[in-house]
């Protein structure tokens, strides 16, 4: 999800904004647990409104450089707090030990 690192704040600015946040955000998980999105087999996008499928594809898409993506699906779907426009899941393989 789109919010500020370790808070409950979610950023400003829209679809673009969240998605960036949560790209990010995903980014540094994968980090901590040994992994990067460059890893990343699988993710799940859930929108909070399919008209905002677009703009969040394009934010999505300049975190994966080389146009190497992952396997994807994105739903629309409801959310029970308030102003989340996207939530992201994701598979990633972890890297090698020592690597």
């Amino acid at each position: 999800m789109g919010f500020l690192p370790g808070t409950s704040e979610l950023v400003e600015g829209g679809i673009e904004a969240q998605t960036r946040q949560a790209m990010e955000n995903l980014a540094a998980l994968l980090e901590a647990a040994g992994s990067s999105l460059d890893r990343a087999v699988k993710t799940l996008a859930f929108l909070a409104d399919a008209a905002d499928f677009a703009a969040f594809n394009a934010t999505y898409a300049s975190f994966f450089p080389a146009q190497r993506f992952p396997a994807r699906s994105a739903i629309q779907t409801g959310f029970m707090a308030p102003g989340i426009l996207i939530e992201i899941e994701c598979i990633a393989v972890r890297s090698p030990a020592g690597s």
